[in-house]
């Protein structure tokens, strides 16, 4: 005679309810969470130590670190810098066509002086150090603004989402439905930023505390000794630099290479990538968001009475020939782009040089590396030049 089934218990339905979401959830782990790279949490909460960048604001000393390394923790170190620093006269804001301008270019002391120029950047990471300035009363006397082709592009990084909400804050229109568009945007950032939290935590089994410090922002710091305080002007065989005044320097390959191998890199670039940059380039649209965070940008600058200078690094001759001849999308969409910034800067009083032509400020092919990254000697020629052609008392006194 069979037995009658009894109901299971609820305390053994719910472990059966938790045992088989941990196996879809390892399941889900291995065929869809499992991304290209694991780089995700650095790239967004990667921090250098307190103590190491608290070392270098006492003795102006150089940050080495791995290369790999770059890249993912500038956004926090550039953040913690400008509100440790003094309140420079000179701020530099851009990509990493910005990085080698120096404050020995300018008639200021280092500590007057911070290139908060990220590498990769979009307009919102800039724009979010900006941000960071106005919190925390650094406002300068002059921004220089580098502009590239990385421009009113839509990229955003979770350690700027403070900064950014308020900058969205004060962009929005009267109209209801731009405002409306605008925060739904600023949702679906949001939820994507915290999506790929969650996946880096499925990748990795992170316990929940873990969890929780990643999706609050808290940070998995490495090891001290990862970092290398040295004496500015030092040359490493492989790692990059932060200068004390914000400005980068290369490993000694890039450092020292010459207008030969700085070719053959550009070629070897577009032999394996022209193909996707240019039909990226074709897709490519002004975002309108970006653009009006610019505007609230020149707003917050003419409203304090400071001076906003828009530079467009020049391409090197080389470069600028073969990038016409296989991308030409991206000198399409550079045209757009510094359209945008020459309206926005003669509505708002701000002087704009963007010039693509190198040959305009007599910058060799050997002051680059690669095609749209002036080196220090170039950026000499390029602020000669504005000295020049400025008609403002303090932009002339204060460029050497």
């Amino acid at each position: 005679m069979l037995k009658n089934n009894k109901p299971l218990k609820p305390l053994t339905v719910f472990w059966v309810a938790i045992f088989t979401g941990i196996a879809l959830i390892l399941l889900i782990n291995k065929i869809y969470l499992s991304g290209p790279e694991d780089n995700f949490y650095v790239n967004h909460h990667g921090k250098i130590p307190d103590e190491v960048i608290s070392k270098q604001l006492k003795t102006n000393e150089t940050i080495f670190l791995p290369r790999n390394y770059l890249g993912d923790y500038q956004r926090a170190y550039k953040k913690m810098m400008i509100i440790k620093r003094p309140k420079p006269r000179i701020l530099v804001l851009g990509t990493s066509h910005s990085i080698k301008i120096t404050a020995d270019l300018f008639n200021v002391k280092p500590e007057e002086f911070y290139n908060a120029g990220i590498i990769s950047a979009s307009t919102f990471d800039i724009l979010s150090l900006w941000q960071v300035a106005l919190d925390h009363d650094k406002l300068p006397e002059i921004v220089i603004y580098v502009c590239s082709a990385q421009d009113f592009e839509d990229g955003r990084h979770f350690y700027f989402d403070k900064e950014f909400f308020e900058l969205n804050s004060r962009s929005h229109s009267d109209n209801p439905t731009d405002f409306f568009k605008k925060y739904i945007f600023l949702a679906y950032l949001t939820v994507k930023d915290k999506w790929e939290v969650f996946k880096y935590a499925m990748r990795h089994y992170v316990i929940a505390s873990q969890l929780k410090g990643m999706l609050q922002g808290y940070n998995l710091l490495p090891k001290t000794d990862t970092f290398q305080l040295k004496e500015k002007g030092v040359l490493s065989e492989e790692r990059w630099a932060f200068n004390y005044d914000g400005s980068l320097i290369y490993d000694k390959n890039l450092e020292l290479r010459d207008a030969e191998n700085n070719q053959k890199e550009i070629m070897n670039h577009f032999k394996d990538n022209a193909e996707r940059l240019e039909k990226e380039h074709a897709e490519r649209k002004i975002n309108s968001n970006a653009a009006e965070l610019l505007e609230v940008f020149l707003q917050d600058a003419k409203r304090n009475n400071i001076k906003v200078i828009f530079v467009l690094p020049p391409y090197n001759n080389f470069g600028r020939k073969a990038i016409k001849q296989q991308l030409p999308s991206l000198f399409s969409f550079l045209e757009k782009s510094t359209n945008q910034i020459g309206r926005l800067a003669g509505e708002y009083s701000a002087e704009s040089y963007l010039e693509i032509n190198s040959s305009v400020y007599n910058c060799g092919d050997d002051e680059y590396t690669g095609t749209c990254h002036p080196k220090t000697s170039c950026y000499k020629k390029i602020f000669s030049r504005i000295k020049e052609s400025t008609k403002s008392p303090l932009v002339k006194e204060l460029i050497k």
